[in-house]
């Protein structure tokens, strides 16, 4: 398997989600943070750089919705936007997603063939 070199942000609250998620990731090649909350996400996106991030709509202390507003409003101030990808087992959250400014939506569970077209965009 080709390394991907990639810097990816995984923000997902259930932690066997985020184990599995992130061991094929790093299966790939990839470089990646895990935030349990949208509050760590926001925290670590304001210290490091990503290619990626993959948000789970509903986590505690601050949902993916608002962690990805905040997001943007903070990319006003820099040259390049991070590509966001939102996660949820309800499809019902795909519009919400892109109406906060989420880039694409994904259906949990997630299969392979996601996570490659994911690596692969």
């Amino acid at each position: 398997m080709d390394s991907c070199n990639y810097n990816i942000l995984l923000a997902e609250d259930e932690r066997l989600v985020r184990f599995i998620l992130s061991s094929f990731f790093k299966k790939c090649g990839c470089h990646v943070d895990e935030a349990k909350n949208g509050s760590e996400a926001l925290n670590l996106f304001q210290v490091n750089y990503y290619d990626m991030i993959l948000m789970d709509v509903n986590m505690p202390v601050m949902d993916g919705l608002d962690a990805t507003s905040q997001i943007r409003n903070l990319e006003k101030f820099k040259s390049n936007k991070t590509y966001i990808v939102g996660i949820s087992s309800d499809e019902h959250n795909k519009d919400k997603c892109l109406e906060h400014g989420m880039d694409e939506f994904y259906p949990k569970p997630l299969m392979v063939q996601d996570i490659f077209k994911l690596i692969g965009k």
